[in-house]
């Protein structure tokens, strides 16, 4: 597999999962047209990026339910209830942001990057472990976690990818 499309199996799981909006910190050639796909009958997605200039590469995947949105930092999203928020985005220290400014207003995480090596750059420290539930999937060399205060759903999104 793709290292950039690792994320996948436990992304489209956490949409499969819940129900609600689904928000997309970081905009990608996978996850972006995936999460498209999955995100229809009135499920709105929200992808915001912080380079405008790749946004414009998606610019044909906007509709009613899915908004695109170029921001330096995605605070404005902190205020809003989201099912799933795929943290994806750049820079790389903006990822422990966004996850402890939405924690509360997320049901469930999906983080892409989390291997150890990549901690520091990341800037994790214990981000990640704070929660009721935490998933690895560490199939390929780059992990996607599972995050979530609700270990049930964490529990749904792992029984998908690995059953």
């Amino acid at each position: 597999m793709d290292l950039w499309a690792s994320h996948l199996p436990v992304l489209v799981a956490a949409v499969a999962a819940t129900r609600g909006p689904v928000l997309e910190l970081g905009a990608g050639w996978y996850s972006t047209p995936v999460l498209h796909a999955l995100c229809h009958g009135g499920r709105r997605l929200v992808t915001v990026e912080t380079d405008a200039a790749w946004l414009v590469h998606f610019a044909d995947l906007a509709t009613a339910n899915h908004r695109l949105a170029a921001a330096a930092t995605a605070t404005d999203w902190h205020r809003e209830q989201w099912a799933v928020v795929f943290v994806d985005g750049r820079p790389a220290k903006l990822r422990r942001h966004h996850i402890v400014g939405l924690r509360g207003r997320a049901d469930l995480f999906v983080v892409h990057d989390t291997e150890p090596e990549h901690a520091a750059s990341y800037d994790w420290g214990g981000v990640l472990d704070g929660f009721a539930a935490r998933w690895d999937h560490r199939r390929w060399p780059a992990w996607t976690t599972a995050l979530s205060d609700d270990p049930g759903l964490v529990a749904a999104v792992r029984s998908r990818v690995t059953e």
